[in-house]
């Protein structure tokens, strides 16, 4: 289940050049500002109820944008932590609430 969207128009503002006619991610900004906005759009895909697989985030993400770079993509959303991840990378999670099957401590090492 992934949560509904919610986009504030700020970040509305930020993001319209980069995303297709569907709302799929077409290109990463370059701009910090403009790169987080993107990103936290992503993590509104999943649902902090949840943990995931990395395939699993893999897939959400592929669904989400047009460039094949979700290896990217999940990257930067631990580094900023917008998700959270176990140490082995195992389960995934939004760092609001921690779902069941996260137990093993987040990947502090990023």
């Amino acid at each position: 289940m992934v949560e509904k969207q919610t986009v504030s128009p700020e970040m509305e503002r930020l993001i319209r050049r980069y995303l297709d006619p569907a709302g799929r991610v077409r290109e990463f900004p370059a701009r910090t500002e403009r790169r987080l906005a993107v990103l936290r759009y992503l993590a509104s895909k999943f649902d902090g109820r949840e943990a995931y697989s990395e395939g699993e985030v893999n897939e959400i993400l592929a669904r989400w944008h047009t460039f094949d770079d979700y290896f990217l993509l999940r990257r930067e959303l631990v580094d900023h932590r917008l998700l959270c991840r176990t140490a082995n990378g195992a389960r995934y999670w939004k760092p609001e609430e921690k779902p069941a099957g996260t137990e093993a401590e987040p990947d502090k090492s990023l």
